[in-house]
């Protein structure tokens, strides 16, 4: 995705920021609007709608700036980033300060056999990371597994979250989609079967 670098004044925005996604200009009513406007350093998953208004020939100026709601951001539809015939995917999210979902980057995900309890120990049969979508896939045989993330509050919710799911040819569950969140902290699993238009 090409960058297109803007330089916007004001007292929001005093760093470079970069306009994402698609720009569009209306020359009729003489609008920029810019639908992902990043600040330097900022993750893609924030940032803000902005709009400018030609003021004169070559020069704009700035007359909406609203923040990016995080969890209107959240694109489910990850099937497109599949690359795996065979296994188990799906999306991660976690809580962000505003309480909205943002995409967990960089989160390892576990699978371990269905037949097991998991403890500290249990080394996993096969592991993944969520990409800047939140986004992972893991290629399995086909087998029983479970995926599981370990509670770290302190709560009366078992010390492992884990959700299991069945890779098997014969009825066509060749992939299964397994999406997790959390909620206060406290992270849950929910596998089900590929999703696809």
């Amino acid at each position: 995705m090409m960058k297109i670098q803007w330089l916007l004044l004001g007292s929001l925005l005093i760093s470079p920021a970069y306009g994402e996604n698609e720009i569009s200009y209306d020359p009729a009513s003489g609008k920029v609007h810019m639908p992902s406007v990043l600040v330097d350093g900022q993750p893609p998953d924030q940032g803000y709608e902005v709009e400018m208004e030609r003021v004169g020939p070559n020069l704009f100026k700035v007359v909406k700036v609203k923040k990016k709601n995080p969890k209107l951001d959240i694109d489910p539809r990850v099937e497109k980033y599949l690359t795996i015939k065979r296994g188990v995917y799906g999306q991660v999210t976690e809580s962000s300060e505003s309480d909205a979902p943002v995409y967990a980057r960089n989160f390892e995900v576990k699978i371990y056999p269905a037949d097991i309890t998991v403890v500290d120990d249990t080394p996993p049969v096969a592991t993944g990371t969520t990409d800047r979508n939140g986004f992972f896939e893991i290629a399995l045989e086909e087998g029983e597994y479970q995926i599981c993330t370990k509670n770290t509050l302190k709560t009366d919710a078992p010390p492992w979250m884990c959700d299991k799911f069945g890779v098997f040819e014969n009825n066509f569950q060749l992939l299964r989609r397994c999406d997790s969140s959390d909620s206060f902290g406290l992270r849950s699993w929910q596998c089900g079967d590929a999703e696809f238009e």
